[in-house]
């Protein structure tokens, strides 16, 4: 899927470089958690107006139809005075996108970093120009659907920010417990995000930082002794490892495949190792797994 972006991204990036020893560096963004309300408005009413396809590509299908002709294109339309922000982090993140099989943009950890780029890339005075500018490089640099998708994300998540702006400032600035007021803050995520995005965009920070949390607080209690201390540490870590696991995200696939690794050393078997990712991942993508470890000699 990202050989949706390669091509048109290398000319475009290599248009920007050139053009900024013309004109100096680019200034860096600041995120603006606090921009004014009207970028958040122009956001939106960009995202409407990106056009669909008339049809859905095939799964796997390269959607740029003549690469030579798109690349050409895009580099005849790159000037300096076009560009009203800083394109080149947008791009990188970008690239680190993840796809499902059937095309469908993956929201976890690699997208909300792009959201956070194009929110620092516009700045706290973006105008309709520069958004029209972020919609244009979606437009070029990513299928229709998903360009529209991530233009919907950016708003949502800069009111988001702002709202968090608002609930941090309201703490208490004497307290050093990193959970004051987090329970609000991942309430508001899913009220400006929705339930489904939230949850996946937000989902190893939510399972990493009770943990860690709560992990610090039992390994300096005095109270407890060193037995008991050992016992809770170690349900904290098996109940993290547990949602670590069901995530789709990259810290998950790290999480199980280290479970494999010490059940293998442990001597568990194959049925054993299946069983386990057929009850995280589903039958389809323990059997691919499974059909992969047979071919790199892993499976025993």
């Amino acid at each position: 899927m990202k050989f949706f972006i390669t091509c048109a991204v290398i000319v475009f990036i290599a248009a920007v470089v050139i053009a900024a020893g013309f004109v100096g560096d680019a200034a860096e963004s600041e995120i603006a958690i606090d921009s004014a309300a009207a970028v958040n408005q122009a956001l939106a009413a960009e995202s409407q107006a990106i056009v669909q396809p008339d049809a859905p590509a095939a799964a796997g299908e390269v959607a740029v139809a003549n690469t030579v002709d798109a690349v050409a294109a895009v580099e005849a339309q790159i000037e300096p005075a076009d560009v009203p922000f800083d394109t080149l982090p947008v791009y990188d993140a970008l690239l680190a996108l993840n796809f499902s099989a059937d095309d469908s943009l993956l929201l976890d950890r690699n997208t909300l970093a792009a959201l956070q780029a194009m929110e620092a890339a516009l700045g706290p005075d973006a105008d309709a120009d520069a958004v029209a500018q972020l919609r244009q490089l979606l437009e070029e640099a990513l299928p229709a659907g998903i360009a529209l998708q991530l233009m919907e994300l950016t708003s949502q998540y800069s009111a988001y920010r702002r709202a968090e702006l608002d609930v941090r400032a309201a703490l208490s600035p004497h307290t050093a417990d990193p959970m004051q007021g987090y329970d609000q803050l991942v309430a508001l995520r899913r009220t400006y995000l929705g339930e489904e995005a939230a949850g996946k965009l937000f989902a190893e920070e939510e399972a990493q930082l009770p943990y860690m949390t709560s992990a610090f607080a039992v390994a300096r209690d005095e109270n407890l002794t060193q037995e008991a201390r050992r016992a809770r540490l170690s349900e904290l870590q098996a109940a993290f490892n547990d949602t670590a696991s069901r995530m789709d995200s990259p810290l998950a696939k790290q999480v199980l495949a280290a479970r494999v690794a010490r059940m293998r050393a442990g001597g568990a078997s194959e049925e054993e190792i299946f069983a386990l990712r057929n009850r995280l991942l589903g039958s389809a993508e323990a059997q691919r797994l499974a059909e992969a470890d047979q071919a790199t000699g892993v499976a025993r």
